[in-house]
């Protein structure tokens, strides 16, 4: 490097910058200047981009199904520009749905068997400038062993050579024979690069995809004699989440009021649901084609190929590909729990000082319906902080902000705090009001009272829960005043529920931020709701469905409670495909007519939804409004059960309300939607008839 570096100093116009590229991070000692690195694009960039060159002119967000696969497509890709451009040249040239669903059925077997014979990605070629790898055509569904040599050349220099495109060999029965150069793709930006491929194959060694299986048996008879190592660490992982699990349980039964403690806990809790989530994940992948195949349903995967049946990628040979992907982060999760449970020892010895709860009847149930989940460390955090002295600069009154979305469980944490035997001891009365009607009277005509005890401390606790999620200085400091005034029982604490950030800056200590349960935790909770008494792990087809509808509903527990209760009613794996379907379906067309998740309509009290059912597949557009009623006004509304609505059991009138979820725990709310369906679809939906058409295309 000195040397080039001498050459370049003696010349009549000096060179002043140097721009060095290289595929080694070596060179980065050379530079005068902190070195740049490139890397691939990110899955959501790369996206971005695959689609655009897929689908050319025309618009994903009007081909709803057309995006789903092409999304499965991007996956598969691995980042690969050319690879982007070739397989997106494919799908552009023929934008029908039962050549793309062939297509991509083909790739994804052909990625996984690649993967499992070279040990790495196909795309991996293209980082390399040699090497071995297989040829294969959707066409004939055959592929090839050949050797390659990649290299690069100019345009004018392409027009000499009698070149085949890959575009041809993936799509055409092309007849291969010897050495040939394959053009892989023209490149329309500078430098306007043309990759070409040189392959090289004997005439004898052309393999149908059945010849190619054969030929690695001893290599899936190896997989297999590895396989039982497989299976016996999935146990060993099951049973080190059970002595997790139980661990997490033990602690969320102790009044734990040490913070590093509750940190701790946390932590834990978080590591068991991604453990699980993952046991379950790799559990539940591999049966899903078997699951469709017996129902006859293709809602799981895509569509029905007979002629691909003829060749030997069978249930086995699939949960190869899957399976050797995987066995590397199932080494990785099972070292990790390994080492979580090897460290609580001291964790499990300061849980049993702490002294046990005494719990209600109905949170000792399995059923996660009948008690509140996942926030156990929050409610502690509340506690310690309405049983802590206040603090001086607060002049009498300590405040905790709760800020979190709409129906995250803001109002059902509270009330279990105010249900938690320690807190009613210690206070003589908890009071719940709005801002507006805290004046300069009484306490106990500022709003509801929930609780009193005249033996207690003499103190009173203050839930404010601000309808509109906002509040101005002026309001807080009337507020304050107020409640700071001559109270038979002073006010100690307030509690300071919204929605809105801005009511941080009224607390006398750090907000409480409630958010929706992480994708691990979530499904945790989902399929227990789901299958009520039944054991998700005797019924692993109805598991791997169930996992599908988990990520669509999105978090949102008051639709985990309306879908999880319509499954929990109909263990079939028939009723279980067809409402994955018909939910995943209206679930692209509400986001892409509305521009939002159909689960986003509960976190509002007001907007335009859809109504769908799952029976004849229809859908209309309709106007809501959610509120939550007490169990007096519920009997006077008569209104009709949501799970009716969606199973097609009830047709809805022009105007009615729905019972969405009637909770079973403090502060057992009922919500309501008013629904209004509308005539004629509003200028703001312009593509509503051809969603709903593509709905009803799918019966």
């Amino acid at each position: 490097m000195s040397v080039a570096m001498k050459g370049l100093r003696n010349h009549i116009t000096p060179v002043s910058k140097i721009i060095i590229t290289s595929r080694s991070k070596n060179i980065a000692t050379f530079g005068t200047t902190e070195a740049l690195q490139l890397d691939f694009l990110p899955k959501e960039a790369f996206w971005y981009f695959f689609k655009t060159i897929a689908f050319g002119s025309s618009n994903p967000e009007e081909e709803p199904k057309l995006a789903a696969v092409c999304m499965e497509i991007a996956v598969l890709m691995n980042g690969s520009f050319i690879g982007a451009h070739v397989i997106g040249g494919i799908l552009r040239s023929n934008l029908s749905g039962q050549f793309w669903y062939t297509f991509l059925e083909y790739y994804r077997y052909f990625t996984g068997w690649y993967i499992h014979l070279q040990g790495e990605h196909q795309s991996d070629m293209f980082k390399k400038r040699s090497g071995l790898t297989y040829i294969w055509s959707y066409k004939n569904w055959s592929a090839v062993t050949a050797t390659f040599h990649l290299y690069q050349i100019s345009s004018a220099n392409l027009n000499d050579l009698p070149v085949i495109r890959t575009s041809e060999l993936l799509t055409r029965d092309i007849k291969l024979e010897g050495k040939f150069d394959a053009l892989e793709w023209r490149s329309s930006v500078p430098p306007y690069y043309s990759y070409m491929v040189h392959h090289e194959y004997g005439t004898g060694n052309n393999h149908d995809v059945i010849t190619a299986i054969e030929s690695i048996s001893f290599t899936i008879d190896r997989y297999y004699r590895q396989h039982q190592g497989v299976e016996e660490n999935l146990r060993k992982l099951h049973r080190m989440l059970l002595r997790i699990q139980a661990i997490v349980e033990e602690a969320h039964g102790r009044q734990i009021t040490n913070q590093a403690m509750l940190l701790q806990l946390r932590m834990v809790r978080a590591v068991m649901y991604r453990g699980y989530y993952f046991l379950d994940n790799f559990r539940y992948r591999t049966v899903q084609a078997h699951a469709q195949d017996e129902v006859g349903d293709r809602s799981l995967g895509l569509s029905p190929f007979s002629q691909f049946k003829r060749f030997c990628f069978s249930t086995r040979t699939r949960k190869i590909a899957s399976e050797v992907l995987d066995q590397k982060e199932l080494q990785k999760m099972l070292g990790h729990l390994e080492n979580i449970v090897s460290d609580m020892q001291e964790f499990v010895a300061f849980v049993s000082c702490y002294p046990r709860m005494s719990r209600q009847p109905y949170c000792s149930y399995l059923l996660l319906e009948n008690c509140m989940f996942g926030r156990q460390i929050e409610q502690e955090k509340i506690i310690n902080f309405l049983l802590e002295p206040n603090h001086p600069s607060a002049k009498g009154i300590n405040v905790l902000p709760i800020i979190g979305p709409g129906r995250v469980g803001k109002s059902t944490l509270v009330e279990h705090v105010c249900h938690d035997e320690r807190v009613r001891k210690y206070f003589s009365m908890i009071v719940l009001c709005s801002a507006d009607s805290i004046g300069g009277g009484f306490l106990t005509d500022t709003g509801l009272i929930k609780h009193r005890n005249p033996t207690s401390t003499g103190q009173s606790l203050v839930i404010i829960e601000l309808a509109d999620d906002d509040m101005d200085d002026r309001t807080w400091t009337r507020i304050l005043h107020n409640l700071r005034g001559e109270h038979i029982t002073p006010v100690s604490k307030i509690i300071l529920t919204s929605r809105s950030d801005k009511i941080r800056a009224f607390g006398t200590t750090e907000a409480l931020h409630l958010d929706f349960l992480p994708k691990e935790a979530f499904w945790y909770f989902f399929k227990t709701i789901a299958f009520g008494s039944r054991n998700p792990e005797e019924e692993p087809k109805l598991a791997s469905i169930c996992m599908e509808i988990a990520t669509l509903v999105k978090g949102s527990f008051m639709a985990t409670h309306v879908i999880g209760g319509i499954l929990r009613s109909n263990l079939s794996a028939q009723f279980w495909c067809r409402f994955l379907k018909c939910f995943r379906h209206y679930t692209d067309m509400h986001i892409s007519v509305l521009g939002e998740h159909p689960s986003d309509a509960y976190t509002k009290t007001s907007g335009l939804t859809y109504i769908w059912t799952s029976r004849n597949m229809s859908v209309v557009a309709a106007t809501y409004s959610l509120h939550q009623a007490s169990s007096a006004q519920l009997a006077d509304l008569s209104p009709i059960l949501s799970n009716d609505v969606l199973t097609g059991d009830v047709e809805p009138p022009e105007k009615f309300d729905a019972l969405e979820w009637r909770s079973s725990i403090p502060p057992y709310y009922n919500y309501i939607s008013h629904y209004e369906i509308l005539a004629q679809p509003p200028d703001m939906l312009p593509k509503r008839k051809r969603s709903r058409s593509l709905s009803e295309g799918l019966v």
